[in-house]
């Protein structure tokens, strides 16, 4: 159960961001409160298992979450990373193609959550300007820096990577446990250690 204080606390944040963007609008938020739900995670808890309804996004208020994918044979693949200072939206694949996939997304630390599905998000881009405006700037943002964050992936090496991660994302660096970074950038964990530990000494 959710304490009224953590609500209201979700939703302010989620209410500066809107501000932030220029898509604050007094009309449409209670439209918003009353749609959308408050999710709080502890560590290695999942938002979204493989299989489960997954046509719904979610708002990052606070904490740090890991896309994967589900191998056939069980095994778990790092896709992206989302938290809430530099990817704030998170959503699966099948968020925009309404077919069943098998993504995953986990969270790192505490986080919490507003989730908001599909048809909740269309209803209010359908009624409100400038719901409509931020929506569409969340989703490009958040393709944008997910290509840019893979592209830089693949245009180093795993040491350059690393050392890109350390100095511009310190968050993911910070909050992501050496596993899913090493499954992200397609190298073992031993691997991993060994480069991190050139990198810091």
């Amino acid at each position: 159960m959710i304490k009224a204080s953590v609500r209201d606390y979700c939703f302010e944040q989620l209410k500066i961001d809107l501000i932030s963007r220029d898509a604050y609008d007094t009309r449409q938020w209670e439209d918003i409160r009353s749609r959308g739900r408050v999710i709080s995670l502890k560590r290695n808890d999942f938002a979204l298992k493989a299989g489960e309804e997954k046509r719904k996004g979610f708002f990052i208020v606070s904490g740090s979450l890991i896309h994967l994918y589900l191998k056939e044979n069980g095994e778990q693949i790092v896709m992206s990373f989302s938290d809430d200072q530099t990817f704030r939206f998170i959503c699966p694949g099948s968020y925009f193609t309404g077919e069943e996939d098998s993504w995953e997304i986990l969270a790192v630390e505490e986080s919490l959550l507003i989730s908001l599905n599909q048809d909740d998000m269309e209803y209010l881009s359908a009624k409100y300007h400038s719901f409509s405006i931020y929506y569409r700037n969340i989703i490009s943002d958040g393709l944008a820096k997910f290509y840019r964050f893979n592209a830089l992936r693949f245009s180093r090496t795993s040491e350059e990577f690393l050392k890109e991660l350390v100095e511009s994302y310190p968050r993911i660096n910070r909050t992501v446990p050496d596993k899913y970074l090493a499954s992200f950038m397609g190298i073992s964990r031993e691997w991993f250690c060994k480069i991190k530990k050139k990198i810091y000494n």
